[in-house]
């Protein structure tokens, strides 16, 4: 088979058939696992973020699922976290583009404690061309606790191409040690690379959370048509079934909603609300709350919801996706 030429990520389905081209019957029908590979365009980067163990942990590795999913895990009973930028891409990734805009490897803790402030771990130039095959390894400090690493290349949008940022999940525990999580954020850009009509591939989706949560709602990202503007989508499930108290109800979580900008470049940088849970009509599970005020351009949005009483988001609950603001404005603001 000849490897799709337009960039972006992409899955591979095969299904067996039969000669004539009907589907086998079920007894015979062969699993053939899906594959997840990513076209690079002529000026890409390929961007990731891992523990720097001590003593040295060897990396699992596993293809990537489409939407937000977790991969193998890493674990380090200390150390730093370490970023790499590798050229994948055919072109040379300049230290300096030719307007004179410096290219920038940056990293942004976004913690999931509800009064935590986004905290920039690193922000530092490229020292010198990154040339296709070439990569460079750069520390970073880690978080103070549970929190959303995002690490991205900056600069000029012609000279970094389409080098899409890294974001992973890093949580401590007790002793010191910590995790990280690798999580897949579809590309918007990559949304239209799968035809509906074909049966062979599928678009990258909203995908299952990290893992199961004890609190019941679930929250979405949304796309919204007005300017400025982000949607939550929520679902409260019942805490408990009985058919003489159907609408019974956990005291609901609280919403933690932040916004990063892919490119550092005249971007507002991290935003973040704490919202309550708003009032949905009697016997209707779903509702919607929307963050107004987001900052123009692409924006990586992070929704957790932080269990009653807390102060923490449960990680469980995370919601990660890119969302288009086509409008200036300033702080978010719950509506």
């Amino acid at each position: 088979m000849a490897t799709p030429t337009l960039p972006g990520s992409w899955r591979l389905e095969i299904q067996a058939r039969d000669s004539d081209g009907l589907p086998l019957p079920a007894t015979d029908t062969p699993p053939i696992p899906a594959m997840a590979l990513r076209v690079a365009a002529q000026t890409e980067a390929a961007i990731s973020v891992n523990l720097e163990a001590t003593p040295k942990v060897a990396e699992a590795v596993g293809a990537p699922t489409a939407g937000l999913a977790a991969t193998p895990v890493a674990q380090s009973p200390s150390g730093g976290l370490v970023a790499t930028i590798g050229n994948v891409g055919r072109t040379t990734i300049p230290a300096t583009s030719q307007d004179g805009t410096p290219t920038l490897v940056e990293a942004w803790s976004l913690p999931l404690a509800a009064d935590g402030a986004a905290v920039k771990l690193l922000g530092t130039p490229l020292t010198a061309d990154l040339l296709p095959g070439a990569q460079v390894t750069l520390q970073l400090s880690r978080p103070n606790g549970a929190a959303v690493i995002v690490v991205r290349l900056s600069g000029d949008p012609a000279a970094i191409g389409r080098s899409v940022p890294a974001t992973v999940l890093f949580t401590a525990s007790m002793d010191g040690g910590a995790t990280l999580t690798q999580l897949q954020v579809p590309d918007l850009r990559d949304g239209g690379l799968a035809s509906p009509a074909s049966p062979t591939v599928s678009t990258p989706v909203a995908g299952q959370p990290v893992s199961s949560s004890p609190v019941a709602a679930g929250v979405s990202v949304m796309q919204t048509d007005t300017v400025g503007e982000v949607a939550i989508g929520l679902v409260r499930t019942p805490a408990s079934s009985a058919p003489d108290r159907p609408d019974e109800r956990d005291a609901p979580p609280g919403i933690l909603v932040r916004t990063l900008a892919t490119f550092a470049a005249n971007a507002v940088e991290p935003t973040a609300a704490f919202l309550p849970w708003p009032s949905i009509r009697a016997g209707d599970a779903h509702g919607t709350v929307r963050v107004a005020g987001v900052p123009t351009g692409i924006r990586l949005v992070v929704v957790a919801l932080v269990p009653d009483g807390g102060s923490l988001a449960d990680p469980a609950t995370l919601r990660l996706a890119w969302a288009p603001v086509t409008y200036p404005g300033t702080d978010p603001t719950a509506h």
